[in-house]
């Protein structure tokens, strides 16, 4: 009848979806197995080819963050070593031009701390430290770039300080200065002095000059200390005894 008729539609419909849901978790399956191959395939293959926009940042691209980035896929392509030998020419090609352009732009920075453009400062942080994957590339895969970069350096930083210091020294020269002489007083004028007081006891005559310890040796230097020639043998005297000021007195109020 019409009724097992439609009994016997549903039950093929049911059956086709049933196939339809099946065929789906399959392709799901090899969907996933697929994508799984295709991570694997592309890690490799990154390490093997060489894309036009990273080819075109490395030999006209701006030395900035993505330069960095395509500087480090290169770096990761030349240590791989399972390039083929087509493959390997451009990697080597990509490296020489690298190492120009990095050389290059390092000298340029050291020629504005040359014409003052830039200071010792800015070109230690904002050269150096920031891009320090430059420097590590050229001396891995440059050498003899990563020395010429090196030695100008060097020479550069010298000649810098250097003239810092001659600079310094010419400054410290044109400072007016007066050469003592060894009768010059140090404290006062030495006609001047009022008799008495704290310096009295000190400004005697030259007779002290010979005054003795109660040990019975002499003493190491002229009591005069406020002569600069005074001063300059307490400096030069420094192995004499040690003198006792209790003694002292004693002998210069005896």
């Amino acid at each position: 009848t019409r009724l097992s008729e439609m009994q016997i539609s549903l039950q093929h419909v049911c059956q086709d979806i049933e196939g339809f849901r099946n065929d789906s978790e399959s392709l799901a399956a090899k969907l996933d197995n697929r994508k799984q191959v295709q991570r694997s395939i592309e890690s490799r293959l990154n390490g093997l080819i060489v894309g036009p926009d990273m080819v075109r940042a490395l030999v006209d691209g701006h030395i900035g963050s993505y330069y960095l980035t395509c500087l480090e896929a290169l770096s990761q392509s030349l240590r791989n070593g399972n390039a083929t030998p087509d493959h390997q020419i451009v990697l080597d090609k990509l490296r020489l031009k690298s190492a120009s352009r990095i050389r290059q732009f390092f000298v340029h920075q050291l020629h504005g701390l040359r014409t003052g453009s830039i200071t010792i400062q800015q070109l230690h942080h904002g050269v150096f430290a920031k891009y320090e994957k430059l420097t590590r590339f050229l001396t891995e895969f440059a050498p003899q770039a990563a020395r010429e970069v090196r030695e100008t350096y060097i020479g550069l930083i010298q000649r810098y300080y250097a003239t810092l210091v001659e600079k310094y020294v010419r400054l410290v020269r044109q400072i007016p200065c007066k050469i003592d002489k060894k009768e010059d007083v140090i404290i006062g004028q030495k006609s001047g002095v009022k008799r008495g007081g704290f310096m009295s006891s000190f400004m005697g005559s030259s007779t002290n000059a010979g005054a003795t310890s109660t040990l019975g040796t002499s003493l190491p230097f002229d009591p005069q200390p406020w002569l600069v020639q005074s001063r300059m043998r307490i400096v030069q005297d420094v192995d004499a005894p040690l003198i006792i000021p209790a003694a002292y007195d004693r002998n210069m109020t005896g």
